[in-house]
């Protein structure tokens, strides 16, 4: 037959089991936020690179539409810059808006939260038996 614990003794193995899981969330959370501020740093710094390299060729192309499309329209140069403008502006919103969600989305850090709901699930379970155990004594 199983000798049960004191109750003493399970409420000292549930302090002792909490202090090394929270040590071990904490390092956890700084590993991901450390790995996902480098990784979120490469991509600021890649996106301003190749937005500075489209931009500079985009300048050349916005140039030559506008006038191309000002004189199909017989001179009228400001519909043509309208047009153009507002054909780069769309996908340009969009595409903005798609990568600050993504920037949002990597400093979640998703394997910190994923790892804290598993060990508050196992906490209650432990908190179950203990007061389980304490019933069965009364």
């Amino acid at each position: 037959m199983q000798q049960e614990k004191p109750l003493s003794e399970l409420i000292r193995d549930l302090i002792n089991g909490s202090y090394a899981l929270f040590q071990k969330e904490i390092k956890l959370a700084r590993t991901e936020a450390s790995h996902n501020a480098r990784s979120i740093g490469r991509q600021v710094a890649a996106s301003m690179t190749f937005a500075i390299i489209a931009w500079l060729g985009i300048q050349a192309l916005l140039a030559f539409s506008i006038i191309g499309l000002g004189k199909l329209l017989d001179g009228k140069f400001w519909l043509s810059s309208l047009i153009v403008g507002l054909i780069f502006l769309v996908p340009g919103i969009f595409l903005t808006i798609r990568s600050i969600k993504k920037i949002g989305h990597d400093a979640s850090l998703p394997a910190s939260r994923e790892s804290i709901t598993e060990d508050q699930e196992l906490m209650s379970k432990k908190i179950h038996n203990i007061t389980e155990a304490a019933k069965k004594r009364i």
